[in-house]
């Protein structure tokens, strides 16, 4: 949509920034069981998620739910239409908060005010409740049609639907002076808008795709947040922190920016702008994003990427310190991963069976939609987390290659015409390769022996200025895992079933699993596939079983993350009564 041209006058330390952008462009080659990513490994076994409980069980379609770390507001369909309910996260009570004719839906809460969409009227309009007074009664915000809320305590806005097809504007209500005005109203369609702190972020297609725009209501001035290539959609915002997600890299990704005027003073975050350096800093459009020949959006903020890694990141949400979104690199699966502002680590809030989906951040407390236990409608979870205190560091970024010969794909910086030469540690940086030119870097061997690899990168300029040493992970893995079935397996028709398994892998701390079930002909009648399950523990699946009675064939099947399949299948019969 938008094209840039890369400046050339960069000092050797943003370029270095820029490296820790591209510091995984890396790609381990033939075999590597990952792709291209920039940054955003979780930590294995999470020390910031202290408590996870079920908020609402399974049993009728529910909305995603929303907190503010006191409550938990979501929309439920027990009762046939969407009523609202409330958990108290402090007591552990749950109560209606909302019920009437038609639907009471879409809530967002801040600071205990609670706005929501109610059909009621035959249209959706804008309703509110404030849970901090007592007895507390609903009240309509706007009698005009209206979609998708979000308030910050103070404000309330909204998507208004008044135009119809010619388009969608944002509108808001004071509490305070208890006035609606626009927050904006350009050509074309601006929706999905959150607030915080008086700062209104949304949606808008004015530039013919999706951008995120902005709006300080005190000083009255519109912000450009995110503004190029490709689609950004799905904006958040916390005391002046933006983020959302985006499709310029391919698939969808998690990106942010500080916009104009924040300070850096709520919770710690001054210490974000340094810690997230690694991450992907991107300065005032200067760094082209690496390998994929695409230019960052323009922003009068200033750019940061939270998570870029395989698969779909989505349904940003973020409080505090704290980052959370849907992260699908699991494959068909889809789990809960956020992303720690102030030490700048990423994390798993939960990788449970099943999708875990919309999450929703409050003060010290996530919660989100969850089908670990694999019914039609699923459950509303969630956890409480201790942020910003004195966490163990996670395990470095680690790419899995079964091939000692690796590629690297750095030649993104020819474009930039910075770096003339590159040279190599495999020791730490005892001993290094020569000084080789940039353009004839193809593949590197890794010593030999299966294990974790360190490999160190230094980059020279034309002036002989040389770049900090960088170093990033590489396990060598060329031994398959071996599977095991223990245990003869049982399930009951038109019920669930009981698998044993375990798979044994020397270095791979997980593996993709597949059970394929077979029946006496040796067709496969049922695959039962999961990601991510961890080896070398005995490990239990259960599973509806719609088979007929009889007798057959389990078959356990495993991929390690180096992409090495079984060398060694475990078998087992299955009984089904």
């Amino acid at each position: 949509m938008r094209t840039q041209t890369p400046s050339r006058k960069w000092s050797l330390g943003v370029a270095t920034a820029a490296l820790m952008l591209a510091l995984v462009v890396i790609l381990l080659a033939p075999a590597s069981a990952l792709a291209a990513r920039l940054g955003c490994e979780p930590v294995n076994e999470p020390s910031w998620v202290t408590q996870e409980l079920q908020v609402a069980a399974p049993g009728a379609d529910i909305g995603a739910p929303v907190t503010d770390g006191l409550t938990v507001v979501w929309a439920d369909a027990r009762g046939g239409d969407y009523d609202l309910y409330a958990y108290d996260v402090a007591g552990g009570l749950t109560r209606t908060l909302v019920s009437g004719a038609g639907d009471q839906a879409q809530p967002a809460i801040a600071g205990g005010l609670v706005a929501y969409v109610d059909s009621s009227s035959g249209s959706p309009m804008v309703w509110a409740i404030d849970t901090r007074v007592d007895g507390a009664q609903p009240f309509e915000v706007s009698a005009a049609a209206g979609d998708q809320p979000a308030t910050d305590g103070r404000y309330i806005v909204w998507t208004d639907l008044s135009k119809g097809s010619d388009g969608c504007d944002i509108l808001a209500y004071d509490t305070t002076t208890q006035q609606i005005f626009t927050v904006c109203d350009v050509e074309g369609t601006q929706c999905a808008p959150a607030v915080s702190d008086g700062v209104v972020v949304w949606q808008d297609d004015r530039n013919g795709d999706w951008d995120i725009y902005g709006y300080d209501i005190a000083a009255q001035q519109e912000i450009r947040v995110a503004v190029g290539e490709a689609d950004q959609t799905s904006p958040a915002i916390f005391s002046g922190i933006a983020v959302w997600q985006t499709n310029l890299y391919g698939n969808w990704d998690i990106d942010g920016a500080y916009l104009p005027g924040w300070s850096g003073s709520s919770d710690g975050l001054g210490l974000v702008r340094q810690g997230l350096l690694h991450q992907g800093l991107v300065r005032q459009g200067l760094v082209r994003t690496a390998a994929l020949g695409c230019y960052p959006p323009e922003s009068d903020g200033e750019l940061f990427a939270v998570c870029h890694v395989w698969g779909d990141q989505t349904d940003p949400s973020i409080e505090g310190p704290m980052v959370a979104w849907t992260d699908g690199r699991d494959c068909g699966d889809t789990d809960i991963y956020a992303f720690d502002l102030i030490n700048a680590k990423p994390f798993v809030v939960c990788d449970a069976e099943g999708r875990q989906t919309d999450p929703s951040v409050g003060n010290g407390f996530v919660t989100w939609l969850d089908g670990r236990e694999g019914g039609e409608y699923p459950a509303v979870w969630g956890a409480t987390w201790a942020a910003g205190g004195d966490q163990q560091d996670p395990e470095p970024t680690t790419e899995w290659t079964s091939d000692r010969f690796i590629t690297l794909f750095l030649s993104v910086f020819n474009q930039l015409g910075i770096f003339t030469d590159v040279r190599f540690s495999f020791d730490g940086g005892t001993t290094w390769t020569d000084w080789q030119a940039f353009d004839d870097v193809d593949q590197v061997q890794l010593p030999a022996g299966d294990g974790p690899k360190t490999v160190s990168v230094q980059f020279r300029d034309g002036d002989g200025n040389e770049t900090p040493v960088i170093s990033f992970g590489v396990c060598l893995d060329s031994r398959g895992p071996v599977t095991k079935a223990p245990t003869v397996a049982h399930a009951w028709h038109g019920g669930t079933g009981l698998v044993r398994f375990r798979v044994n892998d020397a270095q791979s701390p997980k593996a993709a699993v597949t059970i394929a079930i077979r029946n006496r002909a040796g067709a496969c009648v049922k695959l039962i596939r999961m990601t991510a399950r961890r080896t070398n523990t005995a490990q239990v699946r259960r599973f509806k079983c719609q088979l007929k009675r009889g007798t057959y064939r389990y078959t356990v099947l495993a991929t390690d993350l180096a992409g090495n399949r079984q060398v060694k299948a475990g078998s087992n019969r299955l009984l089904v009564r």
